[in-house]
């Protein structure tokens, strides 16, 4: 007992920022205020509608003024039934191999009993083929009434596959029978939202650190007297900013 006391008591570590106000671990930020980068289309730039079951034609998604978190726009979902996907594709936000992500979104909704909000992330390697099990998906959210503030959502992605190279985001609002697990051999009825709107704002992709210990002891057992080693890595674009503690501590 004393041993893995000692073991547990070693994964005890803060990184915090030191210094250096200027360090920005913000990738990319989606404002949607893009009228004044030239962008007069009704859609933000590089994101495409995702084509599929569920997810008619004639839903759509819009730059919008009605609502918006700061700025003048936000990326509103329309809903006409069914559900709606949009997506940031393969090529536009690099991923750095073992490198850890996270992903805010912001939104508001009107009521909605059935259809949910939901931000989505996962990992794709250079020919944009997506990497298995990188997938990371937000809480479902809905807002209970009219009026009520934005709602953060957050993900993490770790770039620790070889062959990570993209991160592809999603912004979604769906239907039960897209999000809910189905038993093979039922054929539930589904209840929709017709009508009802999910409003989007201040996405940002960050690269936050991500710290580790290793012994190279299998189990992290050592025997009474053994010198004990740690190896402690940090993961992070950058390294000037950041100020850890180690504490030691066991037990007689």
């Amino acid at each position: 007992m004393r041993f893995a006391s000692l073991i547990l008591s070693l994964l005890v570590i803060w990184p915090a920022l030191a210094r250096g106000a200027e360090v920005s671990r913000v990738l990319n930020t989606f404002d949607f205020e893009e009228r004044e980068l030239g962008n007069e289309e009704s859609l933000p730039m590089h994101w495409t509608k995702v084509q599929g079951a569920g997810l008619p034609h004639y839903v759509n998604g819009q730059l919008a003024t009605d609502r918006r978190r700061g700025g003048r726009y936000s990326f509103r979902f329309d809903l006409n039934g069914g559900s709606l996907i949009y997506r940031y594709g393969s090529g536009l936000i690099r991923a750095q191999r073992g490198a850890h992500y996270r992903i805010d979104a912001y939104c508001q909704t009107t009521p909605l009993r059935h259809a949910r909000a939901r931000l989505s992330a996962y990992l794709v390697d250079l020919d944009g083929h997506e990497i298995p099990g990188s997938v990371a998906r937000s809480r479902l959210y809905a807002a209970s009434g009219e009026d009520v503030d934005w709602k953060k959502l957050s993900i993490e992605v770790t770039a620790s596959s070889p062959d990570a190279a993209y991160i592809v985001l999603e912004l979604a609002v769906l239907q039960p029978e897209l999000y809910t697990t189905v038993k093979p051999g039922e054929r539930p009825l589904f209840a929709q939202d017709i009508r009802g709107n999910v409003w989007w704002d201040d996405v940002t992709v960050s690269q936050v650190p991500e710290v580790a210990l290793r012994t190279g002891k299998s189990g992290n057992i050592f025997a009474r007297g053994e010198q004990v080693r740690v190896g402690i890595l940090v993961s992070d674009r950058l390294t000037d900013d950041l100020a850890a503690q180690l504490v030691v501590k066991g037990k007689k």
